[in-house]
């Protein structure tokens, strides 16, 4: 069974019974499409459709109870289903964060997982719909089981930066946290026992441990609100606790990843689009919506609600304030999971019976205990309790992928682990935890680290200011390592690295890539130049300006009027020349390499005469325009817009007759820069008659640098790359 089959048979569960005929037509006509990627495209048009009849199903249940017996109607203000209503803003906040990741130009796997941890969100909870999870002392064990869960996580999960609050499981992450706390902080506030208190004063705990400022934000503000509704002793004890996990996590913690459409969302949005502003806001309004209207509509369950918007507001303003995600409108399931499964422990509407009493049958009553209600709610009927025993195993599992950040669909370019029989190499790519902290980022005892500007020179700052520079690991691993990089670089600088035995004068200048959101200084950057001072030649590798986030105009990507990454790229190469003698440097052997955002401003180095920067000293006398330059996995390019079989570059890509010799490196299978990148360059280099050769292998994806992996490109293409050189003369 295919990808597209699955979704679309997921999504059919959601179906009113008498639509499901209509469910499994759709899976069939996804079964009879040949093309993986025009499958998944169907399959996801139809689970919008299903999503959309389900949420307008579950809106007019909301507001239209069922027709029942007028003895047996409950008063208008217990009719009203807060669940209903939170199901529903959660599904809406969520697609407007499908529709932010779409307009701030994320990569479509990102919203297909947002998208697929939404999915398995509903599949989880609709089940519950018109039950009551939170009763003694069901919510108790619970509690003690996340307290515990918790626990472990923070002493064996996986650990980044100082930080624990991860669990891998295979190429997996999540983040129990944020998927577990915020339900039982909501039902703590109508189930005050002493296991459930314990649970959350363990969760507590572990907190401070990992540590989770966020999560440690919203526990305080959610026990400070529980206090103020209900000053028992249960409330107090954890308002203590959650203080001092507060400060002991502000004590501890450091600083979150800073990781594209994940961290500073609300500037992203900002930057890129009017439409990407307006669906962040939106959608941040949404999710406290539930609690807003729980709280002028139900007066008997104002705690419950005050608790949930204590909650999820302290998570909204880690983002607003701080870099923290926000929920559901940012890349990651488990906040998605986490925000439905917390809308549990709101009041729920039960299904009354419609079974009129007989006149003549004798009325029995049954005594209520704890034990007799949970029977009668979880044990009968027996269908419902197998049809949950059946969904829920297969929920996991889907909930398990959509929370963490899985690389690609299948059908598409997913990759498995496939370890060498001979070289005990992977091609796989397991999501990490990324984490940053402040601080500049230093190369090793080979390499000398130079300035580029000189100090007195005032620099157009990146989009981040003044904020202080910082290092972190990016996700995935790639050859089974993390890699690393710079962020908030304020002031460029390059590193030189001398060639250790036979110096050929030859250099290259490395432009590592990033998305012109960060500079991954280790994978494309000192290891490229590892293998470049072997081959006899100086290398520099370039810690130039990020973030610069490209604006959208009319739903269109645009280059910013300033390129940063450019400048800074144009002055390193003419500081080379100048102090080619210093560095023992063939002034006319320099070449640059760039990979994926560098590799466009490689492109721009090769086909710019004029510098785009005012004249600084001495050293902008010379050429900033490569000898040889060499592209690996191309980005922004090719005018999208003109259809999928055109291969015109952007307006703002100019080919010189002039430009250096050009090597292009691409893998056919590349899921963030498709090969039409790399083809519409190739050919309109030709078309100017500027020597260009093109590389081109079946596989190896995005992003692969010189890790070698079970993918032949990894191990090839350096051969490829001397071979060339070789062939110009430059070896």
């Amino acid at each position: 069974m295919t990808l597209a089959e699955r979704l679309l048979r997921l999504a059919c569960s959601l179906l009113a019974p008498r639509l499901r005929d209509w469910g499994e037509a759709m899976a069939q006509e996804a079964a009879s499409i040949r093309s993986p990627g025009a499958a998944l495209a169907f399959a996801l048009g139809c689970s919008g459709w299903i999503l959309g009849h389900a949420l307008a199903h579950a809106l007019r249940s909301a507001v239209s109870p069922p027709d029942i017996d007028p003895a047996q109607t409950q008063p208008r203000q217990d009719r009203w289903a807060s669940r209903d209503v939170a199901l529903a803003c959660a599904v809406a906040a969520a697609s407007l964060g499908l529709l932010f990741l779409s307009a701030a130009g994320a990569p479509g796997r990102y919203v297909i997982l947002n998208l697929t941890a939404l999915i398995a969100g509903l599949i989880i909870v609709l089940p519950f719909r018109r039950k009551d999870p939170v009763e003694a002392p069901f919510i108790g064990v619970v509690s003690i089981t996340v307290g515990l869960a918790l626990l472990l996580t923070a002493a064996l999960g996986d650990a980044a930066e100082g930080a624990r609050r991860w669990v891998s499981l295979g190429d997996v992450v999540l983040q129990p946290g944020l998927i577990g706390l915020p339900f039982l902080l909501v039902a703590f506030a109508g189930s005050r026992d002493i296991l459930t208190t314990t649970g959350l004063v363990l969760g507590a705990i572990a907190l401070g441990l990992q540590p989770d400022p966020a999560m440690a934000s919203a526990l305080l503000a959610a026990a400070a609100v529980a206090t103020l509704m209900k000053p028992d002793r249960p409330a107090w004890v954890l308002l203590a606790v959650a203080l001092a996990c507060f400060i002991l996590t502000e004590l501890r913690s450091g600083e979150v990843a800073a990781t594209p459409f994940v961290n500073d969302v609300f500037r992203t949005a900002s930057l890129s689009s009017p439409i990407a502003a307006l669906a962040v806001w939106s959608g941040t309004v949404l999710l406290l919506l539930p609690a807003i209207l729980g709280l002028c509509r139900r007066r008997q369950a104002r705690a419950a609600h005050a608790t949930f918007g204590a909650t999820w507001l302290a998570l909204v303003a880690a983002a607003i304030f701080g870099t923290e995600p926000v929920p559901l409108i940012a890349y990651g399931g488990s906040a998605i999971v986490g925000y439905l499964l917390s809308t549990l422990a709101l009041p729920g509407k039960t299904a009354p019976s419609r079974r009129p009493a007989s006149a003549t049958s004798p009325q029995t009553t049954k005594t209520f205990t704890p034990r007799n209600d949970c029977v009668d709610r979880f044990a009968k009927p027996a269908a419902l309790q197998a049809s949950l025993l059946r969904s829920l195993p297969v929920a996991f599992a889907f909930a398990l992928v959509a929370c963490g950040q899985v690389t690609e669909p299948e059908g598409a370019t997913a990759e498995v682990t496939l370890p060498s029989a001979n070289t005990g190499l992977s091609s796989a790519r397991t999501e990490v935890p990324k984490v940053e902290q402040v601080g500049v980022w230093q190369p090793g005892p080979d390499g000398e680290q130079v300035p580029l500007w000189p100090t007195a020179v005032a620099l157009a700052k990146p989009d981040s200011g003044d904020r202080p520079e910082a290092t972190g690991n990016g996700s995935p691993t790639v050859g089974g390592r993390k890699w690393h990089w710079a962020t908030y670089v304020t002031r460029p600088t390059m590193t030189i690295y001398r060639p250790r035995s036979q110096n050929t004068g030859a250099a290259m200048l490395v432009l590592p890539g990033g998305g012109f959101y960060a500079v991954a200084m280790d994978l494309e950057g000192t290891e490229i130049c590892d293998w470049v001072v072997q081959q006899g030649m100086t290398c520099a590798v370039l810690k130039y300006r990020t973030p610069q986030v490209w604006p959208q105009e009319n739903g269109r990507q645009r280059r910013p009027e300033v390129l940063l990454g450019l400048e800074d790229a144009q002055r390193a190469m003419s500081l080379l020349r100048q102090r080619a003698s210093t560095y023992g440097i063939d002034p006319q052997k320099i070449g640059v390499i760039g990979f994926s955002a560098g590799a466009y401003l490689v492109a721009n180095m090769s086909n710019t005469v004029e510098r785009t920067y005012p004249r600084t000293d001495a050293a902008d006398e010379q050429s900033s325009r490569p000898d040889f330059a060499i592209v690996a996995y191309t980005a922004r390019m090719l005018d999208n817009s003109k259809g999928r079989n055109n291969l015109q570059l952007q307006p703002w890509v100019q080919v010189s007759a002039q430009a250096p010799p050009t090597l292009i490196i691409h893998a056919m299978d590349d899921p963030v820069d498709d090969i039409r990148q790399p083809m519409a360059y190739a050919l309109a280099l030709n078309d100017a008659g500027v020597p260009v050769d093109l590389r081109v292998y079946a596989e190896g994806g995005h992003a692969f640098g010189m890790r070698p992996t079970t993918d032949h490109i990894t191990t090839d293409w350096p051969d490829q790359v001397r071979d060339w050189l070789l062939s110009l003369g430059m070896l």
